[in-house]
């Protein structure tokens, strides 16, 4: 949906063929500048010319039926698509239901659920004018997982000891908000801690409590956080054992919450 003269711009230049390059298809042309909204040439190619920053290659124009004879946008069309209200001011570029859009395959979705939500989930829209295809519901879901490790084992009373949290993401999306919950275990004092991303809360020197790391950034797929470190003095009796549970979460849906939680067992001599 445009007003200017050609669709493209810059260099379109592939005397082997363009597809290695690029790929136009299945797209929606409507140029509202003109009765039909289709030019008689708005396509071009450019002739071979090494790139530069000042001078536009010569173009070589060409009809919307000589482009797709190209293999491009073999799938496409001009046609308006029908907003419901595009003038300037009101801008509503909704489509209606009788939109060409539809039968090229367009599915529609909620578009105030767009973007990066908090959830990364669309949800249905609560009302849907008749007449409409349905609204498509796009989940988005990572796969976080735990390893909890500790530094030594068994481990003497009265020394130190540093548990390692790696957080990893399988995806298929990337977790927002990634967090990291533990606590210093019963028979060991907090001592200090370390994170490669995020900050932490923790307890006050020497005392017990919850800790807790929350990653500043997404989580990629197929990356990792951490390690994460904790750690305390142990302070328990000797034969006693030490536990230390830890659980990871997000504000990103988790789809597999089996692998989301890991504990260290850790014997005092």
């Amino acid at each position: 949906y445009y007003d200017q003269r050609a669709i493209q711009y810059g260099y379109w230049n592939c005397p082997a063929g363009c597809a290695q390059s690029f790929a136009f298809d299945r797209n929606l042309y409507f140029n509202k500048a003109m009765t039909g909204g289709e030019p008689l040439q708005p396509f071009f190619v450019t002739t071979p010319m090494p790139p530069n920053t000042v001078e536009q290659p010569p173009m070589i124009w060409m009809s919307f039926p000589e482009w797709q004879a190209l293999g491009e946008d073999v799938n496409s069309q001009f046609a308006d698509p029908l907003f419901v209200d595009p003038r300037p001011g009101v801008d509503n570029y909704a489509l209606s239901p009788a939109s060409p859009a539809f039968t090229m395959g367009f599915t529609a979705f909620d578009p105030s659920q767009a973007g990066r939500l908090p959830t990364a989930t669309l949800q249905v829209p609560f009302t849907i004018s008749a007449g409409y295809p349905p609204v498509s519901r796009l989940a988005v879901a990572s796969d976080l997982g735990l390893a909890v490790a500790a530094s030594t084992s068994p481990v003497g009373s009265g020394t130190t000891l540093t548990y390692s949290y790696a957080v990893t993401n399988a995806g298929p999306n990337d977790a927002d908000g990634a967090t990291l919950t533990t606590s210093v275990p019963p028979g060991t004092a907090y001592v200090g801690f370390s994170t490669t991303s995020g900050t932490c809360t923790h307890p006050a020197s020497g005392a017990a409590g919850t800790f807790q790391c929350v990653r500043s950034s997404p989580l990629l797929t197929a990356h990792s956080w951490g390690p994460i470190t904790l750690t305390v003095k142990v302070m328990g009796a000797a034969g006693s054992t030490l536990i230390n549970p830890a659980q990871v979460s997000a504000n990103t849906p988790d789809s597999n919450l089996g692998n989301n939680s890991a504990a260290v067992y850790t014997k005092i001599q």
